[in-house]
């Protein structure tokens, strides 16, 4: 399940950013951009400071950037053109059984 128009615009408030006459899909860029530079920046600087390898400081920073939010699903990539892939949370219902 993707992420809805309003789920994007809370990451625009969260961020102080104003979405005034922005079309759907300018939020939605505007949104992901953000997200993602703050996720390789973190990335990198953990890398950097603490010597951590880059498969120890995703979890760290995927906690801090993203699970914070409620986005539990995400695929990325920091390498030369940044890109992510955001999904909610599946709701599952659960039966009971008798």
């Amino acid at each position: 399940m993707t992420l809805s128009n309003k789920d994007y615009l809370e990451i625009l408030k969260f961020y102080k950013i104003k979405n005034d006459n922005l079309k759907k899909s300018e939020i939605k860029n505007k949104a992901e951009k953000i997200l993602i530079t703050k996720l390789c920046r973190c990335i990198k600087s953990i890398n950097k400071k603490n010597k951590y390898n880059e498969t120890e400081s995703i979890p760290i920073c995927a906690n801090s950037v993203l699970k914070k939010k409620k986005i539990y699903n995400f695929k990325f990539t920091c390498k030369k053109k940044q890109n992510i892939e955001l999904f909610k949370k599946k709701k599952t219902k659960k039966f009971k059984s008798i």
